[in-house]
Order: structure tokens, then C-alpha cells, then sequence
């Protein structure tokens, strides 16, 4: 009995995984992270205690323990074990994944010395250059568009500092409807490249003033004048009609 029980841990020991030299970069297994369920996975590299792996179907990353990850070859049922509904397309194409793999490397060497399988430093390297180029895509882009905006803005008279000064010095103007209450005048609106707007009257006889009271007592100044003039003539008549007289 002694010998049968001590038989049985060593037979238990003998099954646990352990560190094998299958475990090495390039090789193909099943990994285990809490939480889910057995995945073939590809080594792409090994640090002491740590196994560092791609996910078959899926491209992820992960870190596993020696003891949950085994040789791929080693564990036929572990394709057949049940997965959860949300799982179970993902695992069809890691085991289809997995296959063409192992039928590629299997009893070959690592994969490493041939170039195929990349580690997480080759992958981090390439992941931040990727990164890189693409946030300097993305920047270029900003500046061209900047640059795209600012020359449609100095067209369009609404841009940077040196459009505004170009613009300054131009405005537009247009005629407006006559005002009932000043006949013979004509109002100008204008515009300048800020936006600013301000109105002139323009009198008959070539007066200008931007303020409608001014031109309101300009023409009612000019025709009493003219008045005042009319009876000087009048007063002039009567006095050469006096002399006439004498």
C-alpha cells in the first residue's frame, strides 16, 4: 500500500507540466489566463518563470506561468472542451490557426532562428514605431489642414493678422432706398474688410456727411438761404423803385 501511495504523487508529478524544453520561443501550446478557458497560443518568448505568448485567433498578448502552459501536441482533448457561446468562433479559428502552425514547426527548430515567430520587444518596437508614423500622419494632417484654412481665410478676408490688413484698407459699398424725408439725397452704405459698417448722405449740390440730422438741417439751412436771397432781390427791386420814384 505504501508503495502504491507513494506511486501515485509521482505519477501526478509526472503529469503536471513542468519546465520543458518544448516551452522555448517559437513553440506552439496551450496557454491558461484566469478567467479563461485553455487557448493555443505561440511562445514569443521565455523569462524565468514567465512565458510570454500570442493568442491563436484573436493576435492578443499574455504573460502565463511555466505551469499554465503546456505543449499543444500534449493536450488533443483540450480541442474538443466545451466554451462559452461567446467563445466558441474565436476558438474554431484558434484551433484552425493552431493546426497550420503546428504542421509547419512541429519537430523542428524554434521558429525563431527562422523568422517567423516575433517577440514582445520586436512586437513592442514595431507596435510604437506603427504608433509613431501614424501620429505623425495624423499631425502632418493637422498642419495642412491649418494651412489649408488660413489661405481660404485670407481670401476670404477673415484671417490671420497679415489677411486683416490687406483687407482694412478695402471696403464695398451700395446704394440704399431714398429717404422720404431728405428729397434729392442718396444714402450710401459701406463695409469695410472688418466688417465695421457706417452710412454718408449725399446731398444735390455735392454735400457729404455720414450723420442724417446734419443733412437734414444742411437742406432745410440751404433753402432758407436761398429764401433770405429771394427777398434781398426783392428789397433791391424796391429801392431802385424808390429812386424811379424820385
Amino acid at each position: 500500500v505504501n508503495a502504491a501511495g507513494s506511486s501515485r504523487p509521482q505519477q501526478q508529478r509526472q503529469q503536471m507540466p513542468t519546465s520543458s524544453p518544448s516551452l522555448s520561443k517559437g513553440s506552439l501550446v496551450w496557454a491558461k489566463l484566469p478567467a479563461f478557458p485553455w487557448w493555443p497560443a505561440k511562445i514569443t518568448d521565455v523569462a524565468g518563470s514567465d512565458v510570454y505568448v500570442t493568442f491563436c485567433g484573436t493576435g492578443d498578448m499574455g504573460t502565463v506561468s511555466r505551469n499554465d502552459a503546456v505543449p499543444y501536441a500534449s493536450r488533443p482533448s483540450l480541442r474538443e472542451a466545451k466554451q462559452k457561446e461567446r467563445w466558441k468562433k474565436k476558438f474554431k479559428q484558434a484551433i484552425e490557426e493552431a493546426d497550420l502552425h503546428a504542421g509547419l514547426v512541429e519537430g523542428a527548430a524554434p521558429v525563431d532562428a527562422q523568422g517567423a515567430v516575433t517577440s514582445h520587444d520586436e512586437a513592442g518596437a514595431k507596435g510604437a514605431k506603427v504608433a509613431e508614423e501614424e501620429d505623425t500622419v495624423v499631425l502632418d494632417a493637422k498642419v495642412g489642414d491649418k494651412a489649408a484654412a488660413g489661405d481660404s481665410s485670407e481670401d476670404e478676408g477673415a484671417g490671420p493678422s497679415k489677411g486683416e490688413k490687406k483687407s482694412k484698407g478695402v471696403s464695398n459699398k451700395r446704394k440704399l432706398p431714398a429717404d422720404p424725408g431728405l428729397p434729392g439725397w442718396q444714402i450710401m452704405e459701406h463695409q469695410n474688410g472688418s466688417g465695421r459698417k457706417w452710412k454718408t448722405f449725399h446731398g444735390p449740390n455735392g454735400e457729404v456727411t455720414k450723420s442724417r440730422v446734419t443733412a437734414l438741417s444742411s437742406d432745410g439751412g440751404g433753402g432758407g438761404g436761398k429764401a433770405a436771397g429771394g427777398g434781398g432781390k426783392a428789397a433791391g427791386g424796391g429801392g431802385g423803385g424808390g429812386g424811379g420814384g424820385g
